[in-house]
């Protein structure tokens, strides 16, 4: 049997440690037809430096600039897409995977045509019986998204497949020939719900979104991002997702502003104004149509 061609994508952003790690583990990966490559988004030069110092013949990209998650793994399924790989998974550089973790995804993949995209049980790094994320379900009448089995005990699932809306981008399997049809990520969203666009796409085609229970890997669920840039665009993106999605707008906004409500009031109780100001910040950007790319930055001397 000639396995299918997988390109791995690992997009590292000042993530040495993590990075090095990661693509250690995947060294041991019981699946012989893949290749990775690390995508840098214009890391401090000495950390990107010292990933390829123990990785001398990994294939790597090092962009000019911080293109956000979404932009940033464009870069490299745009190359991997050039070699004609059967599938592309990305990868967060801050998780370890299991030695077996690949082959049940594309096994389920290679029976299931009507699969689009699919990914493991993402357990925590520090706490390996503990689930973080299989993915998610999108209400279109509410506009909120059901995380199924978070933080629950990985033995608690009792399904070997488990039918979602999306797939949290930290562990992405994804049919080359779907990106023709849906598109690359959407640039627009920067950092956050970029993923669950992709799966809704998926959804709209026809195509089924799928976890493999048997399949599993560990996410340290790091914050290397500020708490105040990940509300930002926490609720900017949420609007742009109920505005594409939905069935209708009234119910959404009306459960996604009482979310807002009792987040600032939250922060306001605890005297963290900052939060406040860029939950105001991403609501005002999102009607402004504010998605320019040189936007984090901006956003990070605001944050000064």
């Amino acid at each position: 049997m000639v396995l299918p061609k997988v390109y791995i994508i690992i997009l590292n952003w000042n993530g040495t440690a993590d990075s090095i790690e990661c693509i250690r583990s995947l060294k041991d990966l019981h699946y012989d037809n893949y290749e990775i490559l690390l995508i840098d988004n214009n890391s401090d030069i000495e950390s990107f430096k010292r990933i390829i110092s123990v990785f001398p013949k990994i294939k790597y990209v090092r962009n000019e600039k911080n293109l956000g998650f979404a932009e940033g793994n464009n870069v490299g399924i745009r190359l991997a897409l050039k070699n004609k790989p059967n599938y592309i998974l990305l990868l967060n550089n801050d998780t370890i995977v299991e030695r077996n973790f690949l082959m049940p995804l594309i096994k389920y993949m290679e029976e299931y045509r009507d699969i689009g995209i699919c990914g493991p049980v993402v357990c925590h790094y520090d706490i390996q019986e503990t689930i973080w994320q299989t993915g998610g379900i999108y209400s279109r009448i509410t506009g909120r998204l059901r995380m199924k089995y978070a933080d629950m005990p990985i033995n608690s699932i009792k399904e070997k497949t488990i039918e979602l809306d999306y797939i949290p981008g930290a562990c992405l399997l994804i049919r080359a020939e779907l990106i023709k049809d849906i598109g690359l990520l959407d640039k627009k969203f920067f950092n956050q719900c970029e993923d669950l666009d992709w799966g809704l796409k998926t959804k709209l085609i026809g195509k089924r979104v799928m976890c493999i229970s048997n399949s599993v890997i560990y996410h340290k669920v790091s914050n290397s991002t500020p708490l105040s840039i990940n509300n930002y665009f926490r609720f900017r993106n949420l609007l742009v997702i109920i505005n594409r999605y939905s069935r209708n707008l009234f119910i959404p906004y009306i459960v996604l502003f009482l979310s807002v409500f009792v987040n600032i009031f939250r922060y306001i109780m605890k005297g963290n104004y900052i939060q406040v100001k860029f939950i105001l910040r991403g609501i005002a950007d999102y009607y402004k149509k504010n998605f320019e790319e040189g936007l984090l930055s901006n956003l990070l001397k605001a944050k000064k």
